[in-house]
């Protein structure tokens, strides 16, 4: 009948199976290509697995901790092995699941199937929709949508809440929104009245007000719940806007064996996850007082913002750089100066700064201003916080392309920032005394190979080592030294003594008389005869 109808000679070349067709020659010039790559991945993953062992015995060796952490499940005190877990062994380790299910039987343990089957289903179903909105517009996916919400009188989604707070003790509060539910979407983007939601399957809600930020400017959406009623709340992982429409994208949470029907025009409350908030406000409020900070420290060079980001875990700024360029002194300049700016107030203000290439509404702009002793106006939609006071520390963390025409810079704010500061002091008091050592490393080392090539019978050798890592410090240094001439290595730290020696083996046992000491069998891989440890003592 379709082939009748579309005036063709068989069924085969209707315009059903046509593109299934074409598809196929597609495909099957590509098999070669699809092969070779199958085969490489093959090889690959099994290499690695053959040398899981080997890596598995060099890192116990280089970090003897670890071979001294208990076994995860014996302190969960447990005979079932979390869906979790599972999933994370699956997803991010590439174990099997007939793998994992067989070395649970080996430790006679059980798997949570269920859970992790479920995880399994909501990682394929955010892999699905996450591939369909980048293989296609979106725009074009939820038209239908749009249409119908117009067809109903919903011209748009207030999103001005997005900008309400309150601040308390250097605190910011953000107060949750009751609104109505204006439309359900699943996960093709089809319409639902209403429905019994599915927790592994992903929706979109479209609501007739909205706390939510989407991403735009750089700035990274928010998260949190929609709470459609007391069993059921929407998990809120991503926002975005089409067509002045607000679309929550994420799943739902559902209480076990209770009422969980929901339907359009409900009302819901919306809350936003303050404290992702509040640290992507600071970041935002950051990159613009690094932006003029820069523009200070560089009066003679012509600086132009080419692009940023903001999210909870930091913030970035690129920048397009003409005269002087950015160094590590003007960087620090630039920090100190943001440092300076303690409580000022962020507000509205009139004299622009905008991105160059960035297109602007011609209606709606915010201009959001920071006033002396560093001076900062430019057009922005982003969230902000409402006095630099609340940023607490500001700390440069990387600068990419300095001296180029287009630097990047990395920075953090908060406690974040505070916490980069206090390991960046640790790693420079590393590098100091690394710098103090080296110079004693390779004296030891000179004299060493001296010894060796004279013909002395031995070496003597200091060891100075930290507290902390005198149970270690010994064998490790034996580890490392050069099997071509006998070693014994006494070390102190704390005032407790240590001792260690490779061949002769009784040369240990001449000096445990002398600190009242025992003998520590030999460690794994290290032969009694050859290798010996005397206890710690004081």
């Amino acid at each position: 009948m379709a082939a009748l109808l579309q005036g063709v000679p068989t069924n085969y070349d209707t315009d059903l199976f046509q593109p299934l067709i074409r598809a196929i020659e597609k495909l099957v010039t590509k098999e070669a290509d699809a092969r070779l790559i199958l085969e490489h991945e093959e090889h690959s993953y099994a290499k690695l697995r053959s040398q899981m062992v080997k890596k598995w015995k060099e890192l116990v060796a280089k970090h003897p901790e670890v071979e001294a952490m208990g076994d995860t499940m014996n302190k969960q005190n447990s005979t079932v092995i979390p869906g979790e877990l599972v999933f994370k062994l699956y997803d991010t380790h590439g174990f099997q699941e007939d793998i994992i299910q067989r070395i649970a039987e080996l430790n006679k343990l059980a798997i949570d199937k269920e859970g992790f089957k479920r995880l399994l289903t909501q990682h394929k179903s955010r892999h699905k929709t996450a591939l369909k909105e980048q293989s296609s517009d979106r725009g074009q996916l939820f038209n239908k949508a749009i249409e119908k919400l117009i067809k109903y009188g919903v011209k748009s989604t207030n999103d001005q809440h997005k900008y309400a707070f309150k601040t308390t003790d250097r605190r910011i509060i953000f107060e949750p929104l009751k609104t109505k539910l204006v439309a359900i979407l699943n996960e093709d983007c089809e319409w639902i009245d209403f429905s019994d939601p599915c927790e592994i399957r992903t929706y979109y809600l479209v609501t007739k007000d909205t706390n939510f930020y989407c991403e735009e400017g750089g700035q990274a959406s928010d998260t949190g719940i929609i709470r459609l009623n007391e069993n059921v709340a929407l998990k809120v992982d991503s926002v975005f806007k089409i067509r002045d429409f607000v679309f929550h994208k994420g799943t739902f949470d559902v209480v076990k064996d209770s009422e969980s029907y929901i339907k359009r025009n409900s009302d819901v409350i919306l809350a936003i996850d303050s404290d992702r908030r509040s640290n992507i406000m600071r970041n935002h409020t950051a990159v613009h007082l690094l932006n003029a900070a820069i523009r200070r420290v560089l009066p003679n060079s012509v600086v132009c913002q080419i692009g940023s980001g903001v999210s909870d875990r930091g913030l970035y700024l690129n920048l397009s750089v003409y005269g002087d360029k950015l160094t590590q002194e003007v960087v620090l300049k630039a920090q100190d100066l943001t440092h300076v700016t303690d409580s000022v107030r962020v507000s509205r203000a009139h004299g622009v700064l905008t991105v160059p290439g960035e297109r602007y509404p011609e209606t709606g702009l915010r201009l959001v201003a920071a006033p002396a002793p560093l001076p900062s106006k430019e057009l922005c939609c982003g969230t902000h916080a409402p006095s630099t006071g609340l940023l607490r520390d500001f700390c440069v963390t990387l600068v990419k392309g300095a001296g180029t025409h287009t630097p990047a810079i990395h920075a953090l704010t908060g406690d974040a920032a505070s916490e980069a500061r206090e390991l960046f002091c640790r790693a420079e008091k590393l590098r100091e005394v690394i710098h103090l050592v080296e110079p004693l490393r390779r004296k030891e080392e000179v004299s060493m190979s001296e010894a060796l090539r004279d013909g002395r019978a031995f070496v003597v050798h200091f060891l100075r080592c930290s507290y902390l890592a005198q149970s270690e410090a010994v064998p490790r240094a034996l580890a490392g030294a050069a099997l071509c001439a006998p070693v014994m290595l006494l070390g102190c730290a704390g005032g407790v003594i240590v001792a260690g020696c490779r061949v002769p083996q009784r040369w240990l046992g001449c000096i445990l008389p002398v600190f009242k000491a025992e003998r520590v069998p030999a460690a794994p891989g290290h032969s009694p005869l050859t290798y010996a440890e005397m206890t710690g003592t004081k």
